[in-house]
């Protein structure tokens, strides 16, 4: 480690502020390109897909994003600042824009690479100096002058290409896990409205059931938690969750298999199926399929934006609407013949298997690349020791 010296990120890089794009030309219709947004940027790090906010105005020169930019997030909602700070690499395949509140991280020093720097930026000492030098209570700030005065020891060229590939290989296969479940959702949808284009009608309550089974505080500690902030918008694949240890009221159960509906401002669209057995929320509806292979036929028409509107429309409560079992009970849903909905289930069921196992696989993938991180950024851990774990945990 004779070769790491202590720099400031000032010495390395520069953090470009966004532009303020104007609301009147924001949109949601994707042929637009995307305005990056904090939600955009997941707790620990790295870029998540939400429901895009896209811009249909006059284009801005010198704020389009190119893939594979680094970027930062400055203003974060939570009390926590979940994700202050937090490094994003934007992807291939959309148009990006930079917005405001999001830094872009420019190299003013040919001493260090974009992908190193991301991953300094997911350690938690980098947090704790985000978190002990924000400011703002309701909401959280930062700032680049506050993020750039973070320094940290820097090792060679060769050594940060080689850290990066290392934890570069897991995020890569955390990310083709993520494409398989974006197609795989995109397949489902689109044999869905094919097969269920006819006039037939059934009531939500004729293909799932209500689950209420509570549990209180302190039964099955060790259980995956899932609250809302864990399901995404409008994605039937939820890739994260908690721990019950955690919990300190009243929950609900659920079984791998069954259909979660976020009934607190239902607009949100947060529907998704279990992929484990847990508790969730409250402020979540546990729906059962009546019948194994009425699941697909059940996600796709609770997650539809038919049921979505519904339920938005007869939510109570203005702050914090909420919608109610009976009103998505009797809401009719398009329905077909049982050979139908069963060769619909022998479609989809595979899918949601291979979503299933990718999500876990991932969650591995994840928990193994945070334990390598602070040890390898830090040059405690060797590259080929590093690589000899990854090639016992990853069989």
């Amino acid at each position: 480690m004779s070769d790491w010296i202590e720099r400031k990120l000032s010495d390395l890089v520069t953090i470009k502020h966004g532009y303020a794009f104007k609301g009147e030309y924001f949109g949601d219709d994707p042929k637009y390109p995307t305005l990056v947004t904090p939600g955009n940027f997941a707790v620990g790090g790295g870029f998540k897909d939400g429901k895009p906010r896209t811009y249909f105005g006059p284009e801005i020169e010198g704020f389009t994003l190119s893939a594979g930019d680094l970027v930062v997030t400055m203003t974060d909602l939570s009390k926590t600042g979940d994700t202050l700070g937090y490094p994003a690499l934007v992807p291939e395949g959309k148009t990006y824009l930079h917005n405001q509140r999001i830094g872009l991280v420019e190299l003013r020093s040919q001493d260090a690479i974009p992908r190193f720097l991301y991953y300094v930026l997911m350690t938690k000492r980098y947090r704790q100096h985000i978190l002990a030098t924000a400011t703002g209570s309701t909401v959280r700030h930062t700032s680049p002058s506050r993020i750039t005065e973070y320094s940290f020891k820097v090792p060679s060229l060769h050594e940060q290409h080689a850290i990066s590939t290392t934890l570069g290989a897991l995020d890569d296969k955390i990310a083709v896990n993520n494409r398989i479940a974006t197609t795989a959702e995109a397949l489902l949808r689109a044999h869905y409205e094919e097969l269920s284009g006819n006039e037939s009608k059934a009531k939500i309550s004729a293909i799932g059931s209500l689950v209420k089974d509570g549990a209180r505080p302190g039964e099955s500690a060790q259980a995956a938690y899932i609250g809302l902030e864990h399901m995404p918008r409008k994605s039937v694949w939820i890739n994260s969750w908690g721990s019950s240890a955690d919990v300190t009221s009243q929950k609900n159960r659920f079984t791998h298999g069954d259909v979660l509906f976020g009934k607190l401002r239902p607009y949100f669209h947060k529907v998704g199926v279990a992929p484990l057995d847990g508790l969730c929320s409250t402020d979540i509806l546990v729906v059962r399929p009546l019948m194994p292979e009425y699941l697909p036929w059940l996600l796709m028409s609770l997650s539809s934006d038919e049921v979505i509107a519904h339920a938005t429309a007869r939510s109570d409560g203005t702050r914090m609407p909420r919608t109610r079992w009976s009103d998505l009970a009797d809401f009719e849903v398009p329905w077909a013949e049982p050979s139908t909905v069963k060769r619909f289930a022998e479609i989809a069921r595979p899918l949601i298997e291979q979503v299933h196992h990718g999500i876990a696989e991932s969650e591995l993938l994840t928990q193994l690349r945070n334990t390598l991180l602070p040890d390898l950024i830090s040059g405690l851990l060797k590259i080929e020791n590093a690589e000899r774990v990854i090639e016992e945990t990853v069989q």
